[in-house]
């Protein structure tokens, strides 16, 4: 399979407001030096895609949604080095950045004011194949399948959260706020890190209060 020959099915936001959005053929996406593209094989559907197809967050018109993903790659361009064709890895959010910020230069380049990220601010996960820097996908050890490092994105803002800011150790006690996707992954990096109980509070679910309990919160 080469980059930019083909038609394969997207899930596209073709305008703007409430709804707007159906599966459409689009074009295999032809890459760059330094980009890759990837088969997707599993996607995960973040809160923010039911606000872009409610009309309540502003996208790029028209534009492939989703930006948690993983796949196979399919092919690199000539100055990747990271992966190769065949690699199973997860993908970042962000597509597009300047390079040349300050948050860019410090490894912060989510930050970025120039930022465009896949789903909304260009081509996303929702699509039998997406491409991006290849410098922003990640390879998986062959052990965790496609479904699971389809929402490492999100896993990664609970260990950021948890890890790099709470700096739970072990023995700790945590109170996680809202049983949310991300406060149910906040839950199990806590135990994962150490914390010898972990407390879950909210009021909206009573079905999602039940699944924190089964991963370990009170």
């Amino acid at each position: 399979m080469k980059p930019g020959k083909g038609i394969m099915k997207a899930l596209v936001k073709f305008q703007e407001g409430p709804g707007g959005v159906e599966i459409r053929e689009a074009g295999i996406p032809a890459i760059g030096d330094e980009e890759v593209l990837v088969r997707v094989r599993a996607a995960g559907f973040c809160g923010t895609d039911l606000e872009i197809y409610h009309g309540d967050f502003k996208t790029a018109v028209p534009v492939i949604l989703g930006h948690e993903g993983a796949g196979e790659v399919a092919a690199v361009g000539r100055a990747v080095t990271g992966v190769k064709a065949g690699d199973r890895v997860a993908l970042e959010t962000s597509k597009i950045i300047c390079g040349a910020c300050f948050y860019c230069r410090t490894g912060r380049y989510n930050l970025c004011s120039s930022r465009k990220g896949m789903g909304y601010g260009t081509d996303g996960t929702f699509a039998e194949f997406v491409k991006t820097n290849g410098s922003r996908v990640h390879r998986l050890p062959g052990r965790i399948p496609f479904e699971q490092a389809g929402i490492l994105e999100p896993l990664s803002v609970a260990v950021r959260a948890a890890v790099q800011i709470a700096a739970v150790r072990g023995g700790d006690t945590v109170l996680v706020s809202g049983p949310g996707p991300i406060g149910l992954l906040l839950v199990q990096v806590a135990r994962a890190a150490g914390a010898s109980r972990v407390f879950m509070v909210g009021r909206k679910s009573r079905n999602r209060l039940q699944l924190a309990g089964e991963l370990g919160a009170e």
